[in-house]
């Protein structure tokens, strides 16, 4: 009977510890679960964030190339800008070249409108001989009469 009995409580205490292991084991899948869902979520996050950034990047990307392509007509343009300022500059020396060198002209002009009007030509055979405009001509005879 003693064996009887072991073997009863040997049985009794299997049971136990079967329905111990079978609680421990729902418990067990019960926070595999509640985990496997957490990861889920954040892999999910994490889906969406790589997307996200993926978007940035080919955002700035573009911006790169705008950046890109906005510094070369940039330089484009100071290139220019710089032979502009080059060609006002030798357009500046040339007038000042033609006013310097008019001077003289404009005095001698002047000189040889006075001799041909002593030698008694009139304002309009001035004008054609010496290629000027008739008023021209008439306002520096005009000069020459006034006294000094």
């Amino acid at each position: 009977m003693q064996r009887t009995a072991i073997t009863a409580d040997k049985q009794a205490s299997s049971g136990r510890e079967r329905q111990q292991l079978n609680l421990e084991l729902a418990e067990i899948r019960e926070i595999s679960d509640i985990m496997f869902k957490r990861l889920e979520g954040k892999m999910r996050e994490m889906q969406a964030i790589e997307t996200t950034l993926e978007k940035k990047k080919k955002e700035a990307d573009r911006l790169v190339q705008l950046v890109d392509a906005l510094e070369k007509k940039l330089s484009a343009g100071r290139e220019l800008f710089e032979a502009l300022d080059k060609k006002i500059s030798a357009m500046q020396q040339l007038l000042d070249e033609t006013e310097r060198s008019r001077a003289p002209v404009d005095d001698n002009r002047q000189q040889e409108i006075t001799a041909l009007i002593r030698k008694g030509l009139a304002s309009r055979e001035i004008a054609e001989v010496l290629d000027m405009p008739l008023g021209e001509v008439e306002l520096i005879a005009a000069l020459n009469r006034r006294p000094a």
